[in-house]
């Protein structure tokens, strides 16, 4: 037990490095944009998506370091969580979301109706009825 202790602390802090490593390599990027007198257009946009993408990182590195002991450790599956015993899906990616507009994208939608009116159902037509289950 002490061994995946130790081998997922160690893989941790490999992360936390790797991804400090990527955040100097982002701003040494963006300070090479910014040296320069003049910008073309995609040359600002890659400045924005560099920015965007070293707050990310940079969130990211604080909200690791920040986890409870005991909130990792459960997250593992180092010890067991008794709320919740099923072992849970860790997802480890970055969402960026522009500066411009605050609001999160979604792909449109059919509107979900109301499951208690029984109208209608996502694709527009009448619930299946149950004989056994008349009015």
């Amino acid at each position: 037990m002490s061994f995946r202790i130790e081998e997922r602390l160690t893989q941790q802090l490999q992360e936390v490095d790797s991804l400090r490593k990527e955040a100097r390599r982002v701003n040494t990027l963006i300070k090479g944009l910014q040296d320069k007198d003049l910008l073309s257009p995609e040359e600002k946009d890659n400045l924005e998506q560099f920015e965007i993408e070293l707050l990310a990182l940079q969130k990211l590195v604080t909200r690791i370091n920040n986890k409870d002991a005991l909130q990792f450790f459960t997250d593992e599956g180092l010890i067991p969580n008794y709320a919740f015993p099923e072992q849970g899906v860790l997802l480890r990616s970055v969402i960026y979301r522009s500066r411009k507009d605050n609001d999160w994208r979604r792909a449109k939608r059919a509107p979900v109706p109301n499951p208690s009116s029984g109208s209608m159902n996502m694709k527009g037509r009448p619930p299946p009825r149950c004989p056994s289950l008349r009015r």
